[in-house]
């Protein structure tokens, strides 16, 4: 199939949103091919590229309306509690990944966290992709990120970006029409997605019920209730109350 006939499929489908039709005509320009290369690693450059379009094309207001939730690693309570700590210690102005929600759906954990503890964020999305391995944008220790899909900038914080093309066509989430591959993120053979975002502030701690002990509880009322955050089930309704250990 050649580029100009793909292309004019991918630009005649009555499914595909304006946001997406303007997307892949720009990335087409870039790359060549709307599916692009099988993949690449991205070199800063080209990720700040790929990122400027997504920023171009997305529906911005539609990304407002996304429960953004950063899971914590870690297999026993301390490294939990640490890890939110870290994350709960850092500027808002470091660009955070986070998986995405449709609004009204209940919370399911990633396979990043081990024990169903996560941090709700608000703030701006700047990239989302339906398949986390599409982006390698670097992973978040409290002080520093691990691996290259970060820049720093004295007054921006850190800067993470996709470092990967797999291809971007395929896997960026864009508008509405997208809420497919959200919704179906982590499940059976589904790939988690990612959405990055900056100017964050903390919304909530979540706590999955299925993986909560009252130990694990106490210590997140400890480090949290003096900042005024609420700890929430995965419905994000319910407010967890603090269960002293004995």
């Amino acid at each position: 199939m050649t580029t100009s006939f793909r292309t004019s499929i991918l630009m005649d489908d009555p499914v595909l949103s304006k946001s997406r039709m303007g997307f892949i005509a720009d990335y087409t320009k870039w790359t060549g091919s709307p599916a692009g290369p099988k993949e690449w690693e991205l070199d800063p450059k080209e990720s700040r590229q790929l990122k400027r379009m997504w920023n171009q094309h997305a529906d911005h207001a539609f990304m407002q309306t996304i429960v953004t939730v950063h899971w914590i690693h870690g297999v026993t309570d301390e490294q939990v509690v640490d890890g939110l700590r870290g994350i709960l210690s850092a500027s808002n102005r470091d660009e955070v990944a986070t998986t995405g929600y449709l609004p009204g759906r209940r919370l399911r954990k990633t396979f990043m966290s081990e024990l169903g503890v996560g941090l709700w964020i608000r703030g701006r999305v700047t990239y989302a992709s339906s398949d986390m391995d599409s982006v390698w944008s670097g992973s978040y220790t409290g002080d520093r990120y691990r691996t290259t899909g970060h820049s720093h900038d004295r007054t921006s914080g850190f800067v993470k970006r996709p470092t990967v093309n797999m291809p971007a066509e395929s896997v960026v989430i864009l508008d509405g029409l997208d809420a497919g591959r959200i919704a179906s993120s982590g499940g059976p053979d589904s790939p988690v997605n990612e959405f990055i975002v900056d100017n964050w502030r903390p919304e909530a701690v979540i706590v999955l019920r299925r993986y909560r002990t009252n130990k694990l509880l106490d210590q997140v009322h400890e480090l949290v209730d003096h900042r005024g955050l609420r700890i929430l089930n995965g419905d994000r309704r319910e407010t967890i109350e603090t269960k002293r250990t004995v």
